[in-house]
């Protein structure tokens, strides 16, 4: 049997050595003598940790964990870790000291302290709880944890394993320099835990989570690095800024008659106001859309409407006032007015107006407030909950008071824009032809023959003509016109003699009828008269000489022999006198109200 051993050792000795000279393994392999055994023991751990190293970091395969509380003596869960590269199994127990804060390590040795770490003995296990802060991690060695230490108790534990071979775990501050490329390391301090790779000059992250709170976003910072986008408020669309460099969160801002509501998924715009109140537009359905009504002179409540009832009271004398409340009488030395059974509370909206006078102090057309109520009597204010109104006279005739409003009543009618209005027509001093008292306007839409014009000029006047002077227009076409000093010589077709074009911008003006608001006239149908008709002649027809069957009208042969004569002469009867329809082309359409 020993021959046969020393043979093996001997085969195997020489293989080792071939290995050696050959320069595969990074210590030399033990040469062959009494210690052979140990030392190639020794050499196989050291050249297996090595090459580990060189592939892998030192990482926590299990265990090197315990809790908190109890005393200051505290055994890990069984530990199997490679420090360095080297395998090792720990299950022993350590003893931290009081009131401190002591950094865990795990050593591939059992004996001998490092620095400031202090060997637990027997044991892998190395603890510092005297340096300020954490020290830096001795070579063969894995971080455990951070222990703090309150009296006689552990009050917190903090994990700093590494638990993957392919990923160092450090503090931001502790990550060994870079060089080796495409080295990982797990970044614990950062972002809760964000990798970083080697490039060989530097470390870069791979992943980086700038988030801090649910909601936030990661959008591309400068350089395109992930930056955090913090969770906007309530009503907020996320969109790009001004300079289109950045994204950001925009405000829905609530315009006016917006309103900005939202809800999971959904972010909602409604008009509330689109128009004013007292707003009037055409409608071609039969009932009116919410917030609307129908132009047709009905009377609501003033207080329901108060938007609307600030519109129509001031104009209630033109478009109604509704149904009276009931009459009545005021007390000039307190104010009280005094209507039976009036039903009125405070804050109701009225107006008033009277037969004849009212009293001293109020006026019709005038928004109230009713204020310091009683079933027969309250007073007058003129804003809700205001002081009241100093009445000193009765005023004369009957009183009314009215809590309703009337809509304007647009059935069968057209509108008109109120106020004084005109059409001008400008034209330069080369329009004016005074060879043939022609005048080219811009368009000629307005200007027929017999339409009073105002002359003005911006420079010095055309001929002889004077400014600020009424003539009257002859149509020539749809662009030229002559003009005449009366409406007989335009009927007639008599042009005033332009004598010279002048200078500056002349102008025609066509002054139209000052209309009011409410104001109603025209008719749809008319019935013609003489005394409507323009100027004009009509032929007649003589009959020939003798008695006309009988009439007893004797026509001589020869009318113009006696000058003298009176002759009957009738001319014959033309047109039906039937009203005609002055309307143009139409389509009917309801005019609806804003409430």
């Amino acid at each position: 049997m020993r021959m046969k051993f020393s043979f093996a050792v001997f085969v195997w000795t020489v293989f080792l050595t071939s290995a050696a000279v050959a320069q595969f393994t990074h210590s030399t392999v033990p040469s062959t003598n009494s210690a052979f055994q140990s030392d190639l023991a020794t050499f196989l751990r050291n050249e297996d940790a090595q090459r580990y190293a060189e592939h892998f970091v030192g990482h926590v395969v299990s265990g090197g964990i315990h809790s908190t509380g109890g005393s200051l003596i505290h055994t890990p869960s069984a530990l199997t870790a490679y420090p360095g590269g080297y395998y090792i199994t720990e299950t022993g127990s350590v003893t931290y000291v009081s009131n401190s804060t002591c950094y865990l390590i795990a050593h591939r040795l059992t004996t001998g302290n490092l620095g400031t770490f202090q060997r637990q003995s027997g044991t892998h296990y190395l603890t510092d709880c005297t340096s300020p802060s954490k020290p830096a991690l001795p070579s063969d060695a894995l971080w455990l944890a951070t222990v703090v230490t309150n009296g006689s108790s552990v009050t917190a534990y903090t994990d700093l394993r590494t638990r993957v071979p392919y990923a160092g775990s450090y503090a931001l501050a502790e990550i060994p320099s870079a060089g080796t490329r495409g080295r990982l390391a797990l970044i614990t301090d950062v972002n809760s835990g964000t990798l970083y790779w080697d490039t060989g000059a530097a470390w870069r992250q791979i992943t980086l989570n700038p988030m801090t709170f649910a909601g936030d976003l990661i959008v591309g910072g400068s350089s395109g690095a992930p930056t955090r986008l913090a969770l906007g408020t309530a009503n907020q669309i996320l969109g790009v800024n001004s300079g289109a460099t950045a994204h950001e969160y925009k405000s829905l801002t609530a315009g006016a008659g917006i309103s900005v509501t939202s809800s999971t998924g959904t972010i909602t715009l409604t008009a509330t106001a689109t128009s004013p109140a007292g707003s009037i537009l055409m409608w071609p359905g039969d009932v009116a859309p919410s917030g609307w009504f129908i132009c047709d002179s009905t009377a609501y409540r003033a207080s329901t409407y108060p938007s609307l009832a600030a519109v129509l009271i001031p104009k209630a004398s033109v478009f109604g006032r509704g149904t009276a409340v009931g009459t009545f009488t005021v007390d000039t030395s307190t104010d009280i007015i005094t209507s039976a059974s009036h039903g009125l509370s405070d804050g109701t909206i009225v107006h008033v107006a009277s037969t004849t006078t009212l009293p001293t102090g109020l006026s019709a057309n005038t928004v109230y407030y009713v204020i310091s109520s009683t079933s027969s009597t309250f007073k007058l204010s003129l804003t809700s909950g205001g002081s009241a109104i100093d009445i000193s006279s009765t005023g004369s005739g009957t009183h009314s008071v009215y809590d309703e409003i009337q809509v304007p009543d647009f059935r069968s009618l057209m509108p008109m824009g109120a106020g004084t209005g005109s059409l001008t027509f400008n034209f330069a001093t080369t329009a004016i032809n005074t060879g043939t008292e022609v005048i080219t306007v811009p368009s000629n839409t307005s200007l027929y023959t017999g339409q009073p014009i105002v002359y003005t000029t911006s420079g010095t006047v055309a001929g002889d003509l004077v400014a600020s002077t009424t003539y009257y227009a002859i149509r020539l076409s749809a662009t030229t016109i002559s003009i005449a000093d009366s409406l007989a010589l335009a009927l007639a077709g008599t042009a005033h003699n332009l004598t010279g074009t002048g200078s500056g911008t002349h102008t025609f003006t066509i002054p139209l009828t000052a209309r009011s608001v409410g104001e109603r006239g025209g008719n749809e149908n008319h019935s013609h008269i003489a005394a409507e008709n323009a100027p004009h002649t009509h032929g007649v027809t003589i009959p020939t000489a003798g008695d006309q069957a009988g009439a007893g009208a004797i026509i001589p042969n020869d009318v113009d022999a006696t000058p003298s004569q009176s002759v009957a002469v009738t001319s014959a009867s033309q047109g039906s006198g039937t009203a005609f329809s002055l309307i143009n082309p139409y389509l009917a359409m309801h005019f609806i109200i804003k409430q």
